[in-house]
């Protein structure tokens, strides 16, 4: 109930002062939401007053959407700080720690378990089964970090085909891991047994699915 009040709040105090970009990165940061989400609850909060305030409300709903649309949160002619939330930009790297070549699901599965920051996991060409019934589980639970991410990849799009016969693919637990290149489908009998491609929850900042083609799960993303 706090969190609501404090919303509320924010609406009126952003409608009746026109926050600038600076503030209102400052105050939706400190609110612990995401730009894109605040948004169309300004605008509900300004319709039907008067023009001043409903144009308010839009050009304060714009803004906010756009620090989700821009890397880095950056208005146009504001230079914004760094938000903990929405869309921004990707660090460059370092050089990667390792460079880890596997061929089989053996080989994906142990390089993933024993991973450390900056690994490159890059899988041959082929089709990988992640069959249910094999004991397999494919845990990214170890943590990569802010400069040195964990990457799991195909060296070209279209080359390695996961082939998940899983109620869910790929757990992401854990910060900075980093998925491309990969083509994905879901491999369960009956269909409908495939839930997720990927499940990222608890810790995992800084995840990434990047160039991947998914298909054949209910819903390829639970975050």
């Amino acid at each position: 109930m706090r969190s609501v009040g404090k919303i509320r709040l924010f609406a009126l105090l952003a409608l009746i002062l026109g926050l600038s970009g600076v503030a209102l990165a400052v105050a939706i940061d400190h609110l612990g939401l995401t730009p894109r989400a605040l948004a169309p609850y300004i605008e509900r909060r300004a319709s039907g007053h008067n023009p001043f305030i409903v144009g308010m409300g839009d050009m304060i709903g714009r803004s906010l959407r756009s620090l989700d649309d821009r890397p880095g949160g950056n208005l146009p002619g504001v230079e914004l700080p760094v938000l903990k939330l929405g869309a921004q930009a990707q660090p460059a790297g370092r050089l990667p720690a390792r460079s880890i070549d596997v061929f089989d699901v053996e080989g994906l599965i142990a390089a993933i378990r024993k991973a450390e920051p900056g690994d490159v996991i890059t899988l041959a060409p082929g089709v990988y089964d992640v069959v249910r019934g094999r004991g397999w589980r494919i845990d990214a639970r170890r943590p990569g970090h802010v400069d040195a991410p964990i990457v799991v990849r195909a060296a070209q799009p279209g080359t390695v085909d996961l082939r998940i016969g899983l109620l869910v693919g790929i757990r992401v637990s854990a910060p900075w891991w980093r998925f491309e290149n990969l083509t994905i489908s879901g491999a369960c009998v009956p269909k409908e047994g495939c839930e997720h491609a990927f499940h990222v929850f608890g810790g995992a900042l800084g995840f990434a699915a990047v160039n991947n083609t998914i298909s054949d799960f209910n819903a390829h993303f639970k975050i």
